[in-house]
């Protein structure tokens, strides 16, 4: 298997320079164990592995296609042009050069997730650190990039809910509030109460599958209906929309306790 990995992921990138098969499995089985070989991102790991070895046709593969995420996902998030660069400038130096006699940082990303969301999610956090720093300073402190590959988008999409957490309250708890009265109680045995699929079916003398198919249309009404009113304050092509309702999908269930225990 690892061999057809490594030929899958240097066939990804025919302009870098051949890695010997040994490196590169050494390289990833350092980092994953071998349930996870088979669905780890095989491209991202070879470049990853090219640029820590000081390749420079690598190198520039990644700044062209990987930084340019840096300032989308900056932008998206409203930090200055300032903070940006500044950003970017350090990231290039913290990912693809030794330090220390340590290894660049682009020795961390383990595989498990796009490298995209990966670089995303240490650009949101580093530029976090960056804005908040005293005039003058423009290092990043190394505990930085620490857990970025477990973070994976979320480090940005945390960063959305507390710049636009008024609003996105606002519209989940209007969203509650104009479903059907019987829709707004299921919510509250389920998420408020504790209730069960099979006790909600009882209470309503319906089969649980019908009462898991409502709540999941529930569930569905109230993202979408959160969606729209988010466009609303937002504005119809503001990127952040996309993206908190895209956390709220992930984390109904904390959401919805909270709207709902808050407005019984």
């Amino acid at each position: 298997m690892l061999d057809a990995v490594y030929e899958t992921a240097r066939a990804s990138w025919p302009e870098v320079t051949v890695i010997p098969s040994a490196d590169f499995i050494a390289y990833v089985t350092q980092r994953l164990g071998p349930e996870e070989v088979a669905s780890a991102r095989a491209a991202d790991l070879y470049l990853a592995c090219a640029c820590s070895r000081g390749d420079a046709r690598a190198m520039a593969l990644f700044d062209a296609r990987y930084m340019c995420e840096v300032e989308r996902a900056l932008a998206s998030a409203r930090f200055s042009a300032v903070s940006i660069d500044e950003t970017k400038q350090v990231l290039r130096q913290r990912f693809l050069v030794s330090a220390n006699d340590k290894p660049p940082r682009i020795t961390e990303y383990s595989g498990r997730g796009d490298l995209k969301a990966w670089v995303r999610a240490a650009a949101v956090r580093a530029a976090i650190r960056v804005e908040r720093r005293p005039k003058g300073e423009t290092d990043v402190e190394s505990h930085v990039f620490r857990g970025v590959a477990a973070a994976g988008d979320d480090l940005e999409l945390d960063y959305l809910k507390r710049r636009y957490v008024v609003e996105f309250g606002e519209a989940l708890r209007d969203a509650f509030l104009g479903l059907p009265a019987r829709d707004r109680n299921i919510c509250r045995y389920y998420y408020a109460e504790g209730l069960g699929i099979d006790a909600i079916g009882v209470l309503y003398r319906v089969h649980r599958s019908t009462a898991a198919r409502w709540l999941n249309q529930i569930t569905t009404a109230l993202v979408e209906a959160t969606r729209k009113r988010m466009m609303e304050k937002l504005g119809a092509d503001r990127a952040e929309v996309a993206s908190l309702v895209k956390m709220l999908e992930s984390r109904i269930d904390v959401a919805l306790r909270h709207v709902v225990e808050t407005n019984k």
